[in-house]
């Protein structure tokens, strides 16, 4: 079985209770992302002092920066603080995702685009796939169409799915990656899923996120890169 890239997103929490958090997820999740709300609330500081807590583990810090601005400069405030990646939104035009992209190139770090609100998001995706290193996309509640996801494997990019996933939903993309599995000499991967209340409201923290880190990191399968 596949391992499923496991982003948990830090969105509707204090900065110490994020902070905590990172602190016990670290170890276990492939990337932490330090939510827009909380970005928006807390400034820079947040990817710093969550930064700081993920020590020694191999765990990215994802900023979900969704900029559609003044992109050079936002992504350096980013990544000179640590942030390990930035998220753009998908109506960016062509001249800021380049701006984003050449600062990234100079930090060695990623640019991510979030697909949340575009009507044709294969067509959007293909034009933008020379800038970013992958896309997120967004699941309704009836899941994705399957055309959609095929489509999108047809792209030369990774993409996470993220949207209210629950348990059940990050099985079914489990079940949808191993699928496809014969498929990825060719197409791009299902690299992943983003979590975030489903693990961060849950009563009790730990049970919740090993329940995910079970679906996406089954025993025996190699780390993430």
């Amino acid at each position: 079985m596949n391992r499923l890239h496991l982003q948990l997103a830090l969105d509707r929490c204090s900065l110490p209770e994020a902070c905590r958090m990172a602190d016990l997820a670290a170890s276990q999740v492939d990337t932490i992302e330090v939510g827009t709300p909380l970005l928006m609330r807390e400034g820079r500081q947040a990817i710093s002092e969550i930064k700081a807590h993920l020590g020694a583990h191999p765990c990215a810090l994802f900023a979900d920066s969704k900029i559609s601005d003044e992109g050079a400069t936002i992504a350096r405030l980013c990544f000179e603080v640590g942030a390990d990646a930035v998220s753009v939104v998908d109506g960016s035009s062509t001249e800021n995702l380049q701006a984003v992209r050449t600062v990234a190139d100079q930090f060695g770090k990623q640019v991510w685009v979030d697909l949340m609100h575009h009507s044709n998001p294969i067509v959007r995706a293909r034009a933008l796939t020379p800038y970013v290193d992958g896309f997120i996309l967004h699941r309704t509640d009836r899941d994705l169409p399957l055309l959609l996801l095929e489509g999108l494997l047809a792209i030369d990019r990774p993409f996470r799915l993220a949207g209210g996933l629950t348990v059940e939903t990050a099985a079914r993309a489990a079940a949808f990656q191993r699928a496809t599995d014969s498929q990825r000499a060719a197409m791009a991967p299902m690299e992943g899923i983003i979590v975030g209340r489903a693990i961060t409201d849950a009563t009790d923290f730990q049970s919740a996120l090993a329940a995910f880190v079970a679906i996406c990191h089954p025993r025996g399968t190699p780390a993430s890169p």
